[in-house]
Protein backbone atom coordinates (compact mmCIF):
# COMPACT_ATOMS: atom_id res chain seq x y z
CA UNK A 1 0.00 0.00 0.00
CA UNK A 2 1.51 3.57 -0.71
CA UNK A 3 1.96 6.23 2.13
CA UNK A 4 -1.23 8.01 2.17
CA UNK A 5 1.08 11.20 1.95
CA UNK A 6 1.43 10.60 -1.77
CA UNK A 7 -2.01 9.89 -2.22
CA UNK A 8 -5.32 11.32 -3.08
CA UNK A 9 -8.59 10.68 -3.59
CA UNK A 10 -10.98 10.33 -6.44
CA UNK A 11 -14.00 11.93 -7.40
CA UNK A 12 -16.61 10.78 -9.62
CA UNK A 13 -19.71 12.86 -10.42
CA UNK A 14 -22.40 10.46 -10.56
CA UNK A 15 -26.01 11.45 -12.75
CA UNK A 16 -28.62 8.57 -12.98
CA UNK A 17 -30.79 10.96 -15.62
CA UNK A 18 -28.27 12.28 -18.33
CA UNK A 19 -25.12 11.55 -19.61
CA UNK A 20 -22.21 14.08 -20.29
CA UNK A 21 -23.91 14.47 -24.24
CA UNK A 22 -27.08 14.85 -23.02
CA UNK A 23 -27.91 11.25 -23.80
CA UNK A 24 -30.09 8.66 -21.31
CA UNK A 25 -27.40 8.11 -18.29
CA UNK A 26 -26.19 4.73 -18.34
CA UNK A 27 -24.51 4.08 -15.09
CA UNK A 28 -26.76 1.89 -14.17
CA UNK A 29 -26.73 -1.08 -17.12
CA UNK A 30 -24.80 -4.18 -16.83
CA UNK A 31 -21.50 -5.22 -18.75
CA UNK A 32 -20.55 -8.78 -17.73
CA UNK A 33 -23.15 -8.85 -15.36
CA UNK A 34 -22.34 -5.68 -13.10
CA UNK A 35 -23.33 -2.06 -13.28
CA UNK A 36 -21.04 -0.16 -15.57
CA UNK A 37 -20.56 2.03 -12.64
CA UNK A 38 -19.36 -0.82 -10.54
CA UNK A 39 -16.73 -1.43 -13.10
CA UNK A 40 -15.31 1.82 -12.59
CA UNK A 41 -15.07 1.33 -8.67
CA UNK A 42 -12.91 -1.70 -9.52
CA UNK A 43 -10.40 -0.54 -11.52
CA UNK A 44 -10.13 2.57 -9.11
CA UNK A 45 -9.36 -0.32 -6.73
CA UNK A 46 -6.66 -1.00 -8.30
CA UNK A 47 -4.96 2.24 -8.16
CA UNK A 48 -2.03 2.92 -5.72
CA UNK A 49 -2.87 6.73 -5.33
CA UNK A 50 -6.29 6.39 -4.66
CA UNK A 51 -7.27 6.47 -0.98
CA UNK A 52 -10.58 6.72 -1.11
CA UNK A 53 -13.32 7.61 -3.38
CA UNK A 54 -16.32 10.18 -3.29
CA UNK A 55 -19.33 9.88 -5.33
CA UNK A 56 -20.74 13.51 -5.87
CA UNK A 57 -24.57 13.55 -6.31
CA UNK A 58 -27.30 16.72 -7.59
CA UNK A 59 -29.27 15.00 -4.97
CA UNK A 60 -30.39 12.31 -2.51
CA UNK A 61 -31.85 10.20 -5.02
CA UNK A 62 -29.06 9.85 -6.97
CA UNK A 63 -27.33 8.70 -3.67
CA UNK A 64 -29.59 5.91 -3.00
CA UNK A 65 -29.44 4.77 -6.11
CA UNK A 66 -25.30 4.54 -5.80
CA UNK A 67 -25.32 2.41 -2.73
CA UNK A 68 -27.26 -0.20 -3.84
CA UNK A 69 -24.76 -0.50 -6.47
CA UNK A 70 -21.74 0.24 -4.41
CA UNK A 71 -23.13 -2.34 -1.55
CA UNK A 72 -23.10 -5.15 -4.01
CA UNK A 73 -19.64 -4.98 -4.92
CA UNK A 74 -16.74 -5.31 -2.51
CA UNK A 75 -13.89 -3.31 -3.11
CA UNK A 76 -10.96 -1.89 -0.56
CA UNK A 77 -10.81 1.66 -1.23
CA UNK A 78 -13.48 3.04 1.01
CA UNK A 79 -16.89 4.80 -1.02
CA UNK A 80 -17.94 7.93 0.31
CA UNK A 81 -20.99 9.57 -0.91
CA UNK A 82 -21.10 13.81 -1.06
CA UNK A 83 -24.56 15.49 -2.47
CA UNK A 84 -23.43 18.76 -4.14
CA UNK A 85 -25.55 22.39 -3.36
CA UNK A 86 -28.22 22.99 -5.70
CA UNK A 87 -26.61 25.06 -8.08
CA UNK A 88 -27.63 27.06 -11.58
CA UNK A 89 -25.09 25.63 -13.92
CA UNK A 90 -25.07 27.99 -16.60
CA UNK A 91 -22.08 26.38 -18.42
CA UNK A 92 -23.87 23.02 -19.23
CA UNK A 93 -25.50 23.40 -22.24
CA UNK A 94 -22.27 25.19 -23.85
CA UNK A 95 -20.06 22.31 -22.34
CA UNK A 96 -22.53 19.41 -23.90
CA UNK A 97 -22.94 21.34 -27.47
CA UNK A 98 -19.02 21.91 -27.52
CA UNK A 99 -17.86 18.26 -26.73
CA UNK A 100 -20.34 16.89 -29.12
CA UNK A 101 -18.44 18.03 -32.13
CA UNK A 102 -15.18 16.26 -30.90
CA UNK A 103 -16.84 13.35 -28.74
CA UNK A 104 -13.74 10.78 -29.73
CA UNK A 105 -11.51 13.03 -29.09
CA UNK A 106 -9.64 14.16 -25.59
CA UNK A 107 -9.71 17.89 -26.72
CA UNK A 108 -10.64 19.49 -30.02
CA UNK A 109 -14.52 20.86 -28.91
CA UNK A 110 -15.93 24.11 -29.29
CA UNK A 111 -13.73 26.85 -27.81
CA UNK A 112 -11.42 24.25 -27.12
CA UNK A 113 -13.75 21.92 -24.92
CA UNK A 114 -12.33 18.62 -23.68
CA UNK A 115 -13.46 15.82 -22.33
CA UNK A 116 -12.79 16.67 -18.41
CA UNK A 117 -15.16 19.33 -18.96
CA UNK A 118 -17.88 16.46 -19.61
CA UNK A 119 -16.97 16.35 -15.41
CA UNK A 120 -17.90 19.63 -14.62
CA UNK A 121 -19.37 21.82 -12.98
CA UNK A 122 -16.73 22.50 -10.87
CA UNK A 123 -18.56 24.11 -7.93
CA UNK A 124 -20.03 20.41 -6.36
CA UNK A 125 -16.57 18.86 -6.85
CA UNK A 126 -14.71 21.40 -4.98
CA UNK A 127 -17.14 21.29 -2.28
CA UNK A 128 -16.40 17.24 -1.74
CA UNK A 129 -12.83 17.88 -1.50
CA UNK A 130 -13.56 20.95 1.19
CA UNK A 131 -15.77 18.47 2.79
CA UNK A 132 -13.29 15.55 2.77
CA UNK A 133 -10.13 17.60 3.25
CA UNK A 134 -8.80 16.89 0.65
CA UNK A 135 -6.27 19.63 -1.76
CA UNK A 136 -6.34 17.46 -4.58
CA UNK A 137 -8.34 15.13 -6.56
CA UNK A 138 -8.09 12.45 -9.66
CA UNK A 139 -11.41 12.91 -11.47
CA UNK A 140 -13.10 10.41 -13.40
CA UNK A 141 -16.57 10.12 -15.24
CA UNK A 142 -19.17 7.29 -13.78
CA UNK A 143 -19.72 5.69 -17.17
CA UNK A 144 -16.36 5.36 -17.57
CA UNK A 145 -15.76 1.46 -17.26
CA UNK A 146 -12.64 1.12 -18.99
CA UNK A 147 -10.13 3.58 -17.09
CA UNK A 148 -6.92 2.64 -16.74
CA UNK A 149 -5.36 2.40 -13.29
CA UNK A 150 -2.00 2.88 -14.04
CA UNK A 151 -2.19 6.09 -15.95
CA UNK A 152 -4.00 7.21 -13.67
CA UNK A 153 -1.69 5.91 -10.90
CA UNK A 154 1.23 8.20 -13.40
CA UNK A 155 -1.04 11.34 -13.52
CA UNK A 156 -1.65 11.45 -9.74
CA UNK A 157 2.43 10.73 -9.09
CA UNK A 158 3.06 13.70 -11.10
CA UNK A 159 0.71 16.15 -9.90
CA UNK A 160 1.60 15.20 -5.91
CA UNK A 161 4.87 15.73 -6.71
CA UNK A 162 4.17 19.60 -7.36
CA UNK A 163 0.65 20.07 -6.44
CA UNK A 164 1.21 24.06 -6.41
CA UNK A 165 3.16 23.87 -9.59
CA UNK A 166 1.17 21.67 -11.41
CA UNK A 167 -2.27 22.62 -10.16
CA UNK A 168 -3.03 20.01 -12.72
CA UNK A 169 -1.89 16.78 -14.80
CA UNK A 170 -3.54 14.87 -17.57
CA UNK A 171 -2.43 12.49 -20.94
CA UNK A 172 -3.54 12.43 -24.26
CA UNK A 173 -5.52 9.25 -23.67
CA UNK A 174 -8.86 8.42 -25.50
CA UNK A 175 -12.01 9.72 -23.50
CA UNK A 176 -12.55 7.49 -21.15
CA UNK A 177 -9.45 5.49 -20.16
CA UNK A 178 -7.64 8.08 -18.17
CA UNK A 179 -8.59 10.76 -15.49
CA UNK A 180 -7.35 14.03 -14.72
CA UNK A 181 -5.45 15.71 -11.42
CA UNK A 182 -6.86 18.73 -10.29
CA UNK A 183 -5.72 21.27 -7.12
CA UNK A 184 -8.74 22.00 -5.08
CA UNK A 185 -7.97 25.49 -5.46
CA UNK A 186 -7.66 25.40 -9.60
CA UNK A 187 -11.40 23.94 -8.98
CA UNK A 188 -12.58 26.87 -6.57
CA UNK A 189 -11.43 29.12 -9.19
CA UNK A 190 -13.34 27.57 -12.20
CA UNK A 191 -16.47 27.51 -9.86
CA UNK A 192 -16.23 31.51 -9.11
CA UNK A 193 -15.87 32.51 -13.15
CA UNK A 194 -17.78 30.01 -14.57
CA UNK A 195 -15.39 28.39 -16.28
CA UNK A 196 -13.76 25.22 -17.70
CA UNK A 197 -10.96 22.97 -18.43
CA UNK A 198 -10.92 24.29 -21.81
CA UNK A 199 -9.27 28.34 -20.20
CA UNK A 200 -6.56 25.82 -19.02
CA UNK A 201 -5.55 23.85 -22.19
CA UNK A 202 -7.04 25.98 -25.05
CA UNK A 203 -5.17 28.79 -26.90
CA UNK A 204 -6.02 32.24 -25.18
CA UNK A 205 -4.75 35.24 -27.40
CA UNK A 206 -4.05 37.55 -24.45
CA UNK A 207 -2.21 34.78 -22.39
CA UNK A 208 0.20 33.22 -24.96
CA UNK A 209 1.53 29.96 -23.34
CA UNK A 210 3.06 26.31 -25.26
CA UNK A 211 0.49 23.59 -25.68
CA UNK A 212 0.76 21.48 -22.50
CA UNK A 213 0.89 18.70 -24.21
CA UNK A 214 4.81 19.56 -24.68
CA UNK A 215 5.00 20.35 -20.49
CA UNK A 216 5.68 18.50 -18.11
CA UNK A 217 1.55 18.25 -17.12
CA UNK A 218 0.79 16.04 -19.88
CA UNK A 219 1.50 12.54 -19.09
CA UNK A 220 3.20 10.88 -22.22
CA UNK A 221 1.75 7.19 -22.96
CA UNK A 222 2.14 4.93 -25.19
CA UNK A 223 1.70 6.13 -28.78
CA UNK A 224 -0.87 3.15 -29.62
CA UNK A 225 -3.25 4.16 -27.21
CA UNK A 226 -2.63 8.17 -27.93
CA UNK A 227 -3.61 7.53 -31.74
CA UNK A 228 -6.90 5.32 -30.83
CA UNK A 229 -9.58 7.16 -32.18
CA UNK A 230 -12.59 5.60 -29.86
CA UNK A 231 -14.68 6.88 -27.77
CA UNK A 232 -14.66 4.50 -24.70
CA UNK A 233 -17.13 6.30 -22.55
CA UNK A 234 -20.35 4.25 -21.87
CA UNK A 235 -23.14 6.57 -23.30
CA UNK A 236 -23.70 6.84 -27.15
CA UNK A 237 -25.19 4.10 -29.34
CA UNK A 238 -21.65 3.28 -30.75
CA UNK A 239 -19.21 3.53 -28.00
CA UNK A 240 -21.55 1.19 -25.96
CA UNK A 241 -21.99 -1.55 -28.62
CA UNK A 242 -18.02 -0.89 -28.87
CA UNK A 243 -17.31 -1.53 -25.51
CA UNK A 244 -20.02 -4.61 -24.82
CA UNK A 245 -17.57 -5.77 -27.94
CA UNK A 246 -14.53 -5.38 -26.14
CA UNK A 247 -15.82 -6.54 -23.05
CA UNK A 248 -17.34 -9.88 -25.14
CA UNK A 249 -14.03 -10.09 -26.43
CA UNK A 250 -11.50 -9.54 -23.28
CA UNK A 251 -13.80 -12.21 -20.98
CA UNK A 252 -12.41 -12.08 -17.59
CA UNK A 253 -9.60 -10.42 -18.63
CA UNK A 254 -12.01 -7.31 -19.14
CA UNK A 255 -11.36 -6.00 -15.55
CA UNK A 256 -7.60 -6.04 -15.30
CA UNK A 257 -7.12 -4.99 -18.86
CA UNK A 258 -4.90 -1.98 -19.48
CA UNK A 259 -5.23 0.61 -21.70
CA UNK A 260 -3.03 -0.24 -24.73
CA UNK A 261 -4.75 -3.91 -24.68
CA UNK A 262 -8.22 -1.96 -24.69
CA UNK A 263 -7.13 0.15 -27.47
CA UNK A 264 -5.84 -2.42 -29.73
CA UNK A 265 -9.01 -4.80 -29.56
CA UNK A 266 -11.34 -1.50 -29.57
CA UNK A 267 -9.29 -0.27 -32.87
CA UNK A 268 -9.69 -3.78 -33.99
CA UNK A 269 -13.50 -3.59 -33.84
CA UNK A 270 -14.20 0.12 -35.14
CA UNK A 271 -12.50 -0.77 -38.33
CA UNK A 272 -14.75 -4.49 -38.88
Amino acid sequence: MSNPMNQLIAVIPVNFRQSALRLPSRVGELIEGAAVLAWVLRRVDHMQSVSRTILVHADAASQLQCESIVDGHCVSTPVDHFVGSPSNDRGLHKRRVARQWSSRSWRGGLGGATVYDELLPAAPIAEAMQQFDAESALLIGADWPLVDPAICDEIASRHLEHPDAMKVVFSQSPPGLAGIAVHRSLLVGMAENDAGFEQVFGYVPSRPQPDPIGLDVCVQIPPSVRRCSNRLVYDTPRSIALIGRVAERLGNDFDHADAQQIAATAEQYSSD
